[in-house]
Parts: structure tokens; C-alpha cells; sequence
């Protein structure tokens, strides 16, 4: 999972096994505690990015938001984001 760019899945998925992790001895433990915490972070900075993509787009400044959305894209994969950018780079004619 974290290698595929999906951290949310994979910080959700190490926060279930914490707990036999830690029955398994400290060493098994530590790891999974350090991957969760990288997964965690990087769920925070992918949501950060978003959050100022939107506010960008809310400003108007799209060209701002898509450089925001693209750099949250980089940090993890969200078909909702990548279908977003999308949309603002080719908005539907009237």
C-alpha cells in the first residue's frame, strides 16, 4: 500500500495490527509504529495540499489550485482529485 501512494488505506490497515504487533515482541512493534507514523504523514500533507487547492480554487486562482491539487496527487493517489484537476483544467463548455 505504500508503495502504490495509498496511505490512508495503509495507515488504516497498521492501526489494526498495533495491537498483535505488539504480542509479536517490541521489534515487530517499532516497525509498525514507524510505518504508520510515515503513512500518517503523509496523509496529513496530502489533506494540507488539498486544503490549499481548495481555498486557491475558492479564491479563483485555478491555475494556483491545480498546482496544489497535482502536488497532493504526488504525496498519494485520489481518482475524486485526479478527476477534479480534470475538470478544472477542461471546464465543460456552455
Amino acid at each position: 500500500l505504500l508503495e502504490q501512494r495509498n496511505h490512508l488505506a495503509a495507515a488504516n490497515l497498521l492501526d489494526r495490527i498495533a495491537a498483535q504487533a505488539a504480542k509479536i515482541g517490541p521489534s515487530t512493534q517499532s516497525v509498525v509504529v514507524t510505518l504508520k507514523t510515515a503513512a500518517t504523514q503523509k496523509v496529513d500533507l496530502f489533506a494540507k495540499l488539498r486544503a490549499e487547492g481548495d481555498a486557491e480554487e475558492t479564491a479563483g486562482n485555478i491555475p494556483a489550485a491545480i498546482a496544489k491539487y497535482t502536488a497532493a496527487l504526488e504525496v498519494s493517489r485520489d481518482p475524486e482529485l485526479t478527476r477534479k484537476i480534470e475538470q478544472l483544467r477542461n471546464p465543460a463548455k456552455e
